[in-house]
């Protein structure tokens, strides 16, 4: 399914001709039907000579609704460009071409209008010029068609040339990934609410839950239409009329966008490829605030230049956009630069890294120059050197491409070597080698400054390397399975490496072993204490070892000490049924702040088991 879009000067004939090709007037306000000029978009369908429909969107004119004309073409596949013949090339005839190139629109007929009021002569001088006009663009050679739509002249010649046009487009893909930036919403009585808009990416059917960004609800299509038929399913590149479940109508508005849950990224700081219009009065200045029109968004930014204080007119580069509120933007979109007043279009561009955090420095540049091939690997290797890895779901939210194709460039890539795939996540085989690289150094010099230690705790991997700690677990793993490191619970060593005590430390450790007895602790508040650091070291190797258990966090005991006190908590309970804290404290002659703890341990052993202010045996 196809949809084309109008475009052209004010009062040049646009929603005529679409009437007189559909049978529908497009002019839906009552100020447009009083006033005869279109202000808002309007929506329509043809039949086309071979039976297919096709969508219109018909645009306004006028240079005071420009920005709802951007919002009604940023999905066409074509664009039906309008002039009057008794008018000719007129002001906002260059804007809406200059946003027809900039939003990448790249098939059109030329319709000349209102040909019954001019002269043939002048008319001939009209086609000669809009030639002249539209040479160099999407435009040079299109077709130039004459018409009088009030009357329906050249309406058969029109037809079929849309049809001869669309044969030559391909049809949008299904990839999987549906999203629709929302036009339109309005209530139908005992319906509900309804929201508009050209469907792309994927499929939505009768039924689907879809996410609504950026308010990050989701909602149940209730039903949905294509040209006000009911249908179970809608297609990419249709126009689809969607009633929602459980919304009103106030909860919604255009710009919002509709994609799968889950899909869809928000951002509010994008690196982009602008470029200025050559017939822009203005320039772009650095950190100055502009409009920036993203489908049917529109959302208040400032601009930064990498190496530059302005952009002048007919340049193109690199810049980042720091948006007041966030946008549903991905990789290869196209975007709008507008003046907020006076109401001026500057230029516009697309986005290539939808999730910039970089500082915008000079440096920063030429790694956005890797992303111009515009290829799925491309977009990979880019965004696996910023993030250190990724799953296959986070890199495809953020681009135009399809699972399969996504999938299918990173299985290439991992049999060329260059990506591995760790635990879910993608990484980039030279920033695993790198990384890894800082892990061994780590670990070796870990276990030099700490002999007695099992070897690196996990869960700091991350913070050492500068990653997150999930993708610490994830490399330690790494290093376990391919470079021949072991996992001793928490810890990571060399393969070869055992913990083990100096002479100096064995002396400190049976003094700690002495000093821990639950009879010099019993006899002392201070007896357990642990001051030195060199104590510190040996407490956690006898830890470790076995030796000590650590009962509560300043709180350890021989392990001999520890198993004697089992058996007589457990001697006691099994000879009078349970036990308290204060019988037990009694029998060992201990005090409440050992026995307390020691009976917590006991309980989290599953040795026994806590009844309101009594115990026992669990088993």
């Amino acid at each position: 399914m196809f949809v084309i879009g109008t475009a052209g000067h004010v009062d040049h004939g646009k929603s005529t001709l679409v009437t007189a090709l559909s049978g529908i007037n497009p002019d839906r306000l009552p100020e447009e039907k009083a006033r005869g000029m279109t202000i808002d978009l309007g929506f329509a369908w043809m039949v086309l000579p071979n039976g297919s429909e096709v969508g219109i969107v018909d645009v306004p004119g006028h240079e005071r609704f420009v920005k709802n004309m951007i919002a009604g073409v940023g999905g066409i596949d074509a664009v039906l460009f309008v002039v009057a013949a008794d008018d000719g090339w007129m002001p906002q005839s260059q804007e809406h071409l200059e946003i027809l190139e900039l939003l990448g629109v790249s098939a059109g007929i030329i319709v000349l209008t209102k040909t019954d009021i001019a002269s043939t002569d002048w008319v001939e001088m009209v086609e000669q010029d809009l030639r002249a006009k539209l040479a160099g663009t999407f435009l040079a050679k299109a077709p130039i068609i004459r018409t009088v739509a009030s009357q329906s002249i050249g309406m058969p010649e029109l037809k079929a040339e849309i049809g001869k046009l669309l044969t030559s487009i391909s049809a949008r893909q299904d990839k999987g990934r549906p999203r629709l930036f929302v036009d339109r919403v309005f209530t139908l009585a005992g319906k509900g609410t309804v929201v508009t808009g050209t469907l792309t990416g994927g499929s939505f059917r009768r039924g689907d839950k879809v996410g609504v960004l950026p308010l990050k609800k989701e909602y149940r299509i209730r039903s949905l239409q294509t040209h006000k038929k009911e249908m179970e399913e809608g297609r990419p590149g249709g126009r689809l009329a969607l009633n929602l479940a459980d919304v009103e109508k106030e909860e919604l508005s255009r710009g919002n966008v509709l994609v799968r849950p889950g899909d869809g990224v928000l951002t509010a700081r994008l690196a982009v490829r602008v470029k200025i219009l050559a017939s822009s009065p203005f320039g772009l200045k650095d950190n100055q605030q502009y409009l920036f029109i993203l489908g049917t968004q529109e959302v208040l930014g400032y601009v930064s230049f990498f190496d530059k204080k302005e952009l002048a007119p007919g340049v193109e580069d690199w810049a980042v956009f720091r948006l007041k509120e966030p946008v549903c933007a991905g990789y290869l979109d196209r975007f709008v630069i507008r003046l907020p007043s006076p109401g001026l279009t500057l230029g516009g561009g697309k986005v290539y890294d939808p999730v910039f955090s970089a500082p915008v420095r000079k440096e920063s540049a030429p790694e956005l120059e890797t992303l111009l091939p515009e290829t799925p690997a491309v977009w990979i290797n880019y965004r696996l050197g910023k993030s250190f890895s990724l799953s296959t779901d986070e890199l495809v939210k953020e681009t135009p491409f399809g699972l399969e194709e996504l999938q299918s460039a990173l299985n290439q890539l991992k049999g060329q070597a260059k990506l591995q795939h760790l635990g879910g996540k993608w990484v980039r085989a030279d920033r695993l080698e790198g990384i890894t690289a800082l892990l061994k150094n780590a670990i070796f010099e870990y276990q030099s400054k700490f002999p007695s230690r099992p070897g690196l705790r996990m869960a700091v991997a991350g913070k050492l390397l500068e990653i997150s700690e999930e993708e610490g677990f994830l490399v330690c793993d790494y290093m376990v399975s391919n470079r021949g490191y072991k996992k001793q619970g928490p810890f990571i060593s060399e393969s070869g490496f055992e913990p083990a005590l100096t002479d100096l430390h064995k002396k400190v450790a049976e003094k700690l072993l002495e000093q821990l007895r639950f009879e010099r602790q019993n006899q002392s508040a201070n007896g357990g204490d642990i001051q030195s650091e060199e104590e510190k070291e040996v407490l956690h190797f006898l830890v470790y070892s076995g030796q000590l258990v650590d009962v509560a966090s300043d709180f350890f005991l021989p392990r001999r000490d520890f198993e004697k006190l089992i058996a007589e908590i457990k001697g006691l309970i099994q000879k009078e049924g349970k036990t308290t804290a204060a019988r037990v404290r009694d029998v060992l002659g201990s005090s409440r702040k050992l026995v307390i703890p020691l009976l917590e341990k006991l309980d989290a052993l599953g040795i026994t088991r806590r009844l309101g202010d009594e115990r026992v045996l669990a088993e």
